[in-house]
């Protein structure tokens, strides 16, 4: 079975970069010349422990290149004495991460946990030095759970939880994870600071119902399960209290879980892809009216030999099903609403449609030396977020041709990636519609032809309150125009060490561009939440290929409370 699967990498794995150590001579002359004819750039530091002072060894410092995502840069580990240095750098914007064992992950110049940090610019052979890191140790919540006679559970899944926003609204958001062992005992570590939910979770071995399944369905394991619990035994998230995690801390969080009654959910696939009839479909039921929350998949199986499913365990509630069948050659989903109240559910019919292949090329307008369409790729969200497994996705190639599997009764947004910065994606034409307007569905056309163009390109100082440039302000850019056929609706940047920012690529229109001091990743997008800032939002008209300067005072903290 073939699954698409996002990977998170660590600043320490060096696939993405050159790992140097602090202490390493620098290269010969002709060695540190960048490949346009210039000298390569470097940067040094140091890393200190945020409560103590000292300095910490074995660091991680990672830079790497804003404008090739982050998949291109180089790292360096801190001596003894805290220094590290990275060389050979290309003329450029960068970001700055720092990463150790037992310390939360810090990227340079932020100013809170979980903010976005400074951007660096770096000019041909500059030597930019006194970066300094201090950073926070991460705290740790541990605790024991117990089932409903004071007996250890193992295997429960805890997590730690916090809110952040995600598609213009705050959700619960994980940020570390445990399994409790034999003793009923589970730790989590570097949590960075803040309010921190615990959630325990239990899925036992009966609510995977695998092929050849013999059980007793009147045993009390097949007609009970545990409720997922919140901290303080609570089952009610709103009921939730909250930890207050800093730097450090050691904190407590014991559960104890009770049974509740059961059910199970059974039916069968019916369709599927071409030759197959449905067998390896792969089935999930996800909990409706959970959107503020992410906690993860929920009870999940896969179709018999002769298409049946069964889930077990599964506690009242109101779900969706979704199926998914996918092979090298083909694929197919499928998705129904459940409703579990006071007793088992049988009979349940899951259609199966084969996804149909949309195909397209990808056109650079204008062209340029630095324009290659394999680099593009292409992603097709659907609308509704709990459909994820139903998204799109396809790389061009090198004549920029590309093909892409989805489901022909879904409407998408269309996203896309690795386009030259300074380009945007002008248009998405499928037959005589431009989709991202009111979006994609192959149910109306099967091909897909996504244009981009030389965009506009705004830049400017962000100063203080001080009249000083101001460093590490976030600059957000809302586009009048919001086009729901795209994945990609706001555009945000952080100025760098000499308050500069800079913003390529940009869709031709009007936009209301603000300048935020602190802002938490992802508020932009609360509508209701922006608006308390309209007073200070300037506006700005761009045309295509335009190079216009904007310079910006930022927005304090609290001043939304003043509107």
């Amino acid at each position: 079975m073939r699954w698409v699967f996002v990977a998170i990498l660590f600043a320490g794995v060096g696939c993405y970069g050159q790992t140097q150590s602090a202490g390493a001579q620098a290269n010969s002359t002709a060695a540190n010349q960048s490949t346009s004819g210039g000298p390569k750039a470097e940067i040094s530091g140091q890393v200190f422990d945020s409560a103590t002072g000292q300095p910490l060894k074995k660091t991680w410092v990672t830079a790497r290149v804003l404008e090739k995502s982050g998949r291109s840069g180089s790292t360096a580990v801190s001596d003894a004495q805290g220094h590290f240095l990275l060389k050979d750098l290309e003329a450029g914007r960068y970001t700055l991460a720092a990463q150790r064992n037992g310390y939360v992950n810090q990227t340079y110049g932020q100013k809170n946990a979980g903010e976005q940090g400074t951007t660096i610019s770096l000019n041909a052979g500059q030597k930019l030095t006194d970066i300094v890191f201090r950073l926070i140790q991460g705290g740790v919540i541990s605790g024991r759970i117990v089932d409903e006679d004071s007996e250890p559970l193992s295997r429960v899944q805890v997590q730690a939880l916090q809110f952040r926003y995600m598609q213009g609204r705050r959700r619960l958001m994980p940020l570390g994870n445990a399994v409790s062992d034999d003793r009923g005992e589970y730790r989590i570590f570097g949590i960075r600071p803040g309010q921190v939910y615990i959630r325990a979770t239990l899925r036992g071995s009966g609510m995977y119902a695998g092929p050849g399944d013999a059980v007793d369905p009147s045993a009390p394991s097949e007609t009970t399960s545990y409720p997922p619990v919140f901290y303080p035994n609570v089952t009610d998230a709103s009921q939730a209290s909250a930890l207050t995690v800093r730097g450090g801390d050691e904190l407590r969080a014991d559960f104890s879980m009770s049974p509740q009654r059961s059910y199970t959910v059974s039916g069968r696939i019916v369709g599927g892809a071409q030759g197959t009839s449905g067998r390896g479909a792969w089935l999930m039921l996800v909990k409706r009216g959970e959107s503020e929350f992410a906690f993860g998949r929920g009870p999940n199986t896969s179709a018999r030999e002769d298409n049946t499913f069964t889930f077990k365990q599964v506690l009242p509630g109101s779900y969706n099903l979704i199926a998914q069948q996918e092979d090298d050659k083909s694929s197919a989903s499928g998705r129904i609403e459940v409703d579990v109240r006071e007793g088992d559910i049988q009979g349940l019919v899951v259609s199966l449609s084969p996804k149909v292949d949309v195909t397209g090329h990808v056109i650079f307008d204008g062209g340029g030396s630095s324009a290659k369409p394999s680099s593009v790729q292409i992603a097709l969200s659907p609308e509704d977020a709990q459909d994820f497994m139903r998204g799109a996705y396809a790389h061009a190639k090198e004549d920029g041709s590309f093909t892409l599997q989805a489901s022909a009764d879904e409407r998408y947004r269309v996203g896309s990636y690795g386009a030259p910065p300074e380009m945007y994606l002008k248009s998405a034409t499928a037959g005589r519609d431009d989709v991202l307007e009111k979006g994609f569905s192959p149910a109306s056309s099967r091909s897909l032809d996504l244009v981009f163009a030389t965009g506009a390109k705004l830049s400017g100082v962000i100063s203080g309150a001080d009249d000083k440039p101001d460093p590490g302000v976030t600059v957000v850019l809302v586009p009048e125009q919001r086009l729901s056929g795209t994945a990609d609706r706001f555009r945000t940047v952080t100025t760098d060490q000499n308050g500069r920012y800079q913003v390529q690529g940009l869709r031709p229109g009007t936009y209301r561009v603000y300048a935020f001091e602190h802002i938490e990743p992802g508020a932009y997008e609360d509508e209701e939440w922006l608006k308390s800032f309209t007073a200070q939002a300037h506006t700005v008209r761009l045309s295509e290929s335009a190079q216009e300067t904007l310079d910006l005072k930022s927005i304090p903290v609290g001043t939304e409370t003043q509107q």
